[in-house]
């Protein structure tokens, strides 16, 4: 049964691969047998995480990316392929929070940046993989929502949107690409303890309520959400497409 979560002979892209709940998907895969590449904006931090990889056995390279650049993008495909041959699993985990302030007093700026980091940079890696993944007649899309995409939280509107956006690219990439033998799937996190919200576990107020939100009454870690990456990437997960698997500590219950 453990071999049905094989990713053995996969190659796997992750975006937002250095750090946080992204590093830890990549690293569980290449522990699961996937030659990975590990993508970031900061060039130290894709070494790293690439020296990772490798010291787990597996192949990988070291490339920067902004997912919100179209040519970035297509680079970071093209040059996956020609490395590994194939591209069998993407995860579109690349994302950013902008400063938390009032949905009336967000920058245009922050706005267009957030949805081209978080929204378009996963529509853009998506289409890139398509063609390639349509000719081998199966692939993997893995996207990173949020509960934040599916409840309503003072001064995370932008952000929010994003993440509700994520989810309906998934449906709408799960119908219209099944036909090609592709799945496509969203993770939607809770709070859980990363860089991105460093500055809210710092504020005990916050920090205290969002726990007691949180059925569990805790932050979750990064490797909490790996299972539910592997579920969907392995062929345990074969007969899911087009969901959104909440792993949030039970937010959404109440």
């Amino acid at each position: 049964m453990s071999d049905r979560f094989s990713l053995g002979g996969k190659v796997a892209i992750v975006t937002g691969g250095s750090k946080g709940i992204g590093r830890a998907i990549a690293l569980a895969f290449a522990e699961s047998g996937a030659d990975v590449v590990a993508t970031a904006r900061g060039r130290e931090a894709v070494m790293a995480t690439a020296a990772e990889i490798r010291g787990r056995g597996r192949r990988t390279l070291e490339i920067t990316c902004d997912v919100a650049d179209e040519a970035q993008v297509q680079n970071l495909v093209d040059a996956t392929v020609k490395e590994f041959g194939r591209v069998d699993i993407l995860v579109n985990n690349a994302g950013f929070s902008p400063e938390l302030v009032p949905l009336e007093k967000t920058p245009l700026e922050d706005w267009r940046r957030v949805i081209d980091t978080n929204l378009t940079g996963a529509f853009l890696c998506s289409r890139a993989v398509f063609p390639h993944m349509k000719a081998q007649k199966s692939g993997v899309i893995i996207n990173m929502s949020s509960i934040l995409g599916h409840v309503g939280l003072n001064w995370t509107g932008p952000y929010g949107v994003t993440k509700a956006g994520l989810a309906q690219l998934t449906r709408a990439a799960a119908t219209e690409w099944a036909r090609h033998g592709i799945r496509v799937n969203a993770i939607a996190p809770g709070f859980v303890e990363t860089d991105m919200i460093a500055d809210v576990r710092q504020n005990e107020q916050v920090s205290s309520m969002l726990r007691n939100r949180t059925l569990q009454r805790r932050f979750g870690q990064a490797d909490e959400i790996v299972g539910a990456a592997l579920l969907f990437a392995s062929d345990a997960g074969s007969f899911i497409t087009g969901q959104t698997l909440f792993v949030d500590g039970g937010w959404v219950c109440w």
